[in-house]
């Protein structure tokens, strides 16, 4: 088990294609958005506007903050996972290597 290693590069590549997916959230977001203004104009100034205003408020808030959770996620995963790497190739580079029987084959 001597060609063990980590890829930080592979952590990224996940973690970019979960922010990649963040788009159709996108498009689905916007379109909801766009209905809810088109109730809003619907409705005028009836009881129902409050609570259609809050909807549009809590969809226009909703995409954004999860891109900036996935953001920082792919960051944070992406560095502690270097940190790892260069942590293991220190520790192997510390360690003697010991030959064993099976690795005569």
């Amino acid at each position: 088990m001597d060609q063990y290693a980590i890829d930080p590069g592979g952590v990224l590549s996940v973690l970019v294609g979960v922010d990649g997916r963040l788009e159709r959230l996108r498009e689905a977001d916007a379109a909801v958005v766009a209905a809810v203004e088109a109730a809003l104009t619907a409705v005028g100034s009836s009881s129902a506007r409050g609570g259609l205003e809050r909807l549009a408020e809590d969809f226009r808030s909703v995409v954004p903050n999860l891109h900036e959770h996935i953001a920082a996620a792919r960051t944070a995963a992406t560095t502690a996972t270097q940190a790892y790497d260069a942590a293991d190739a220190e520790m192997a580079g510390r360690t003697p290597r010991v030959r064993l029987p099976e690795d005569e084959r």
